[in-house]
């Protein structure tokens, strides 16, 4: 859907708009989104380059260093391009450090100087004859300078340039006059911190919005300060007409102010709405404020909707599902006031493009995220920007499972909670900040949790181990992943160890999810919200030679728990054995909230059968690098890899046919390929499989594929995902 017709939905959703010479935006708007109809809007301010190095390395010898005084705080970004010599480029890599004198030019280094290491220019694209790298970073206080230093220098290095970063909304106006005014920032909040997709308030800065006004409208936001250790003092001033709604000064304490201001007017009435930022006189340092996440909203009692999915969670080790361990009382307990679906499918192995579809309601190939670190194209719309369209107030929590902030900007707010070094982090604070509001209703409020998820540090990692000898008693880290990716590394006590702690990270996410619904039921607002608690993907617990992995097409990964409920306006603890998928979610919330489905959505409304009626059967589709696809038909599990060959996984191949069938029933753990001597049946599935798979990438085709970006890649590599491995590639495969 191209963005006319997004706009076009979004209207239909809040009613006819205006018909003045110039749009007026209709209520509820994003007033970020809404730039290109403002009657004013500041002149942009250009990004300050910081250093300027061209052809550094020529006189400098193999090894040289760099030093360039910076503002502390300050986000910064190091893009530089680097001769292949002998297939190889040279290194550079950044220091935070104590001088702030620079260097009259680059130098030879001999050793380096006490200094706090901040990164490596990671490969952005690559030529015939050069690389182009970047790496965006902060140099943290007390240090007031950056130290660069080029390793293996001789190979050439052309050009390097440091920038003040541009976090701009991928969403945002597009233009070089709209884009710069709009920044996705990042300060503390009740719950944690939190990103919001900000209006740069510089000194002298003025919006001007013409607004058609809703019932009970309101003009909600916070105010606040971009990074910075030169940050000055903001006075920020908001007018509805002539009416002064807020004169406040606000100090640059990295936190964000949240507002929310009544609107006078009646319905349909036209009227203006003024964004005005000021300096504070005599006072220092830079004035650079932000309008975070500004909206004009009208109050709305639909139901919220709080989506709760924990990474990696297999509905087989949940004692709700049978499973011999006390992994999930609370879910016990939750299954009795909801709808537990039990054969529900993830559309991929990874959390990237699996939730990437929950919140579409599309296939990957039909969403254009089919690999992980590829932001969702700006004219997919979410089930955020559906709800926020029809009043609702968004927000994303947990750990988000590191995506980049850019990539959910979609959500008003996303907050990420504090992690404990060795710990899981809580999502407790986040829910109460949102609860008072959820009281009122109109809330979406999505909780990602990551404690079954590896790095496995369960708060009582000897529950479920107990008498098991071997190297992991207490936690599996990130480090034995890496070194015990395969079973044939440990001995079957030690798998039996991995899968206790395993299990008792479920038991932490179970009564991480119990006390989220108690702030709830505390403040009042369980009764008019929707939950829905699932996950984005399984685990291979030992199968088919993983250790403890998720990146693959098996059904202990794509099978995962689903539980719908709506205390008070849906029936109770009923069990549903149909097949049914995540991309069905968002067709069914638009439903059981009373607004009308949205447009080219994949997946299918389940609401009827929330209220007892019947489902009928339908295919379940997941893909893996857009180059093997699973296709479930009932109790049957088909895999298709078309190229054919081995398939290289964390560095090791593995085999898979072209075609593969598996009865679950009868074979759980997908040892038996029953495609040779299966019956014509059989092959009719393949058939259908094969037409479907044909018009998801006739889908994927239309719409062409994008790459990584580099934040998205910064953020892998932090979280351990990346370790300079390729991608997983089929033999034969171009």
């Amino acid at each position: 859907m191209n963005r006319v017709a997004w706009l076009t939905l979004a209207l239909a959703l809040v009613g006819p708009a205006c018909h003045e010479a110039r749009p007026v935006a209709p209520v509820p708007a994003r007033l970020t989104a809404w730039l290109a109809s403002a009657l004013e809007v500041p002149a942009p301010v250009r990004t300050p380059r910081v250093l300027h190095l061209d052809a550094p390395g020529a006189a400098a010898g193999a090894r040289w260093s760099m030093t360039q005084p910076v503002e502390a705080g300050r986000e910064l970004v190091l893009r530089a391009r680097l001769p292949l010599v002998g297939g190889e480029p040279a290194r550079l890599l950044v220091y935070a450090a104590a001088s702030g004198v620079a260097d009259a030019g680059p130098r030879p280094l001999t050793a380096l100087p006490a200094a706090a290491p901040l990164g490596e220019c990671l490969r952005q694209s690559t030529g015939p004859r050069e690389i182009v790298c970047q790496l965006r970073f902060t140099v943290p206080a007390p240090a007031t300078a950056l130290l660069l230093v080029a390793e293996h220098a001789e190979r050439g290095v052309s050009s390097v340039d440091v920038f003040e970063a541009e976090l701009n909304d991928f969403r945002a106006a597009d233009g070089p006059r709209l884009a710069p005014l709009v920044k996705r920032t990042s300060l503390l909040s009740e719950g944690g911190v939190s990103w919001q997709t900000a209006l740069s308030a510089r000194p002298g800065g003025r919006y001007v919005f013409p607004l058609e006004l809703g019932q009970d409208a309101q003009l909600v936001f916070s105010t606040g300060h971009e990074h910075g250790s030169a940050a000055a003092p903001v006075r920020f001033v908001v007018r509805q007409d002539e009416r002064v709604l807020l004169d406040e000064t606000v100090a640059p304490d990295g936190r964000w102010h949240p507002h929310r201001l009544t609107l006078s007017g009646l319905p349909g009435a036209s009227s203006r709405l003024t964004l005005e930022s000021f300096p504070v006189p005599g006072a220092l340092g830079q004035a650079r404020g932000l309008w975070g996440a500004p909206r004009v909203v009208s109050p709305t009692d639909k139901p919220n909707v709080l989506l709760i999915s924990i990474d990696a969670l297999r509905p087989d080790h949940l004692s709700v599902s049978g499973y011999p361990r006390d992994t999930s009382p609370f879910l016990e307990r939750f299954a009795t006031v909801s709808t537990r679906f039990d054969r529900a499918t993830a559309q991929a192995g990874r959390t990237w493009e699996s939730m990437s579809s929950l919140l579409t309601g599309r296939y990957p190939a039909h969403s254009g995220v089919r690999e992980r670190g590829v932001a969702l194209p700006r004219d997919v719309p979410t089930l955020a920007d559906v709800l926020s369209a029809a009043g609702y107030d968004t927000y994303a929590g947990g750990d988000v499972a590191m995506f980049p902030s850019s990539t959910f900007a979609t959500f008003d707010e996303q907050v990420l909670a504090p992690k404990p070094p060795g710990r899981q982090y809580t999502t407790v604070p986040q829910v109460a900040q949102w609860a008072p509001r959820m009281k009122q209703g109109g809330v979406f409020a999505w909780l990602h949790l990551e404690h079954p998820h590896y790095e496995l540090v369960p708060t009582e990692p000897g529950r479920y181990g107990a008498g098991l000898e071997g190297r992991f008693n207490e936690r599996y880290t990130m480090a034995d992943k890496a070194r015990f990716e395969f079973t044939d590394t440990l001995t079957p006590a030690e798998q039996q160890q991995v899968i206790a702690l395993y299990d008792a990270s479920i038991r932490d996410a179970d009564r991480e999810v119990g006390q989220v619904l108690e702030v709830l039921e505390n403040a009042g607002a369980a009764d008019n919200t929707i939950i829905i608690i699932t996950a984005d993907h399984g685990e291979n617990l030992g199968e088919h030679e993983f250790t403890l992995e998720h990146e693959t097409p098996w059904d202990a990964v794509l099978h995962v728990p689903l539980f719908i409920a709506w205390p008070g306006h849906l029936p109770g603890g009923q069990a549903v054995g149909t097949g049914v998928q995540l991309i069905d979610l968002a067709p069914t919330v638009l439903s059981l909230a009373g607004l009308p489905p949205a447009p080219e959505l994949d997946g299918r409304d389940l609401s009827g059968a929330l209220r007892g009626g019947p489902l009928a059967e339908q295919p379940s589709i997941a893909e893996f690098h857009a180059q093997m696809y699973s296709v479930y038909f009932g109790r049957q599990h088909l895999l298709l890899n078309p190229l054919g060959g081995r398939i290289v996984m964390h560095g090791r191949a593995l085999t898979f046919e072209k075609e593969a069938l598996f009865a679950l029933d009868e074979d759980p753990r997908e040892l038996h390929n029953l495609i040779g001597g299966a019956p014509p049946a059989a092959r009719a599935l393949v058939g259908r499989a094969e037409q479907e798979l044909q018009r998801l990438n006739q889908l994927a085709e239309t719409r062409g594929t994008a790459a990584p970006g580099q934040a998205a890649l910064e953020a892998l590599r932090q979280a351990g995902y990346l370790q300079d491995e390729p991608a997983p590639t089929a033999a034969g495969a171009p």
